[in-house]
């Protein structure tokens, strides 16, 4: 309904099911999902359809809820317990617009707003509230930016499981302003709880997630980054580019390379053998104010180095030569320092 209004194109549809039973979905020829919510397949379209349902708060964490189900629960009963108003709107069969809570006025408003209370007993809603500003470039509503400080100073975001985080981080990188998901996340102090050491880096808009993710994490230092990307179990994809770039960033920003160091360099990120990885890099330094010309102007004269140049050659004697001939390239080139 939300993306509707904004005139986005719709990912889904979420069907809700108000005055009916798990049994009679059963009966229906729908398939259950799951153990843990009262949510079912159509027989035909397999969409899925949820039960109307409430919940409550039993145990720490973002999965820490009693779900309650019945045929006496209203569509508004179900709505209540979404996050955003902006996400607590929907449509009737006949079009009708369903929205008891403002999502629409806060929709023209461009605000991410509360629903009610229960906000503050879900962690994850944290980051998501962040990463809706990413999407939409929406400011958060005061009264919410109050709840989610709340949280943040709680211990609830410890509770948050690290491929839950990785997943709204890799949402916010894919939106148009990824930049808003740390800003926001900085303003109700949840930063520091949840990407401690990081020191963001203004950067250029990139629509490529790995380097955005290697742009933004560009000035925060090598170990710091190692330590993220870990934490959040992030895949090879991103963690091989973000801390290569975080040390390339420093190395562009502290020293001036000569020949050797360049060649240095581009053997440690693996240039030659993953070229693709190396080109996201230069990518998120641009990105990130630090010019990656001397670099990459190195690969381009190092790479022109063939294979039937050291013919004859095997193992060691093979990789020397081989690294000498690349040495004498980049010389050559006008990247090296005099």
């Amino acid at each position: 309904m939300r993306d509707r209004l904004l005139g986005l194109p719709a990912q889904d549809s979420d069907w809700v099911v108000v005055g009916a039973t798990p049994q009679q979905l059963l009966e229906l020829g729908y398939k259950a999902v799951g153990s843990d919510f009262p949510v079912f397949l159509h027989p035909k379209s397999h969409e899925e359809y949820a039960l109307a349902r409430t919940e409550r708060k039993v145990a720490p964490g973002y999965r820490g809820f009693h779900f309650h189900t019945d045929p006496e629960v209203t569509l508004e009963d179900d709505l209540l317990r979404r996050d955003l108003t902006i996400n607590a709107m929907a449509e009737a069969a006949d079009g009708t617009l369903i929205d008891p809570y403002g999502g629409q006025a806060d929709l023209k408003r461009k605000q991410l707003k509360h629903v009610s209370p229960a906000f503050v007993e879900d962690p994850l809603r944290v980051l998501r509230a962040a990463r809706f500003a990413a999407c939409l470039d929406f400011s958060v509503h005061p009264q919410t930016l109050l709840i989610m400080q709340q949280i943040s100073t709680s211990s609830e975001l410890e509770t948050l499981a690290p491929e839950r985080v990785f997943k709204e981080l890799e949402r916010a990188l894919a939106a148009p302003h990824p930049a808003h998901f740390f800003a926001v996340l900085s303003t109700c102090h949840a930063l520091d709880r949840l990407f401690p050491g990081l020191h963001l880096q203004a950067t250029a808009a990139t629509r490529d997630t790995v380097t955005a993710l290697a742009a933004l994490f560009a000035a925060s230092g090598k170990s710091t980054v190692q330590t993220l990307c870990k934490r959040y179990r992030m895949p090879t994809r991103y963690s091989h580019v973000a801390i290569h770039t975080a040390h390339l960033w420093q190395t562009l920003h502290t020293t001036r390379p000569d020949a050797a160091a360049w060649l240095q360099l581009l053997k440690q990120t693996d240039a030659f053998r993953r070229p693709e990885p190396f080109q996201q890099m230069c990518a998120a330094l641009a990105a990130a104010n630090a010019n990656p010309q001397a670099l990459h102007q190195a690969w381009t004269a190092a790479s022109t180095v063939t294979t039937a140049e050291t013919a004859g050659l095997q193992g060691r004697a093979r990789g020397q030569a081989i690294d000498q001939l690349r040495l004498q390239r980049i010389r050559n080139s006008t990247c090296a320092s005099p």
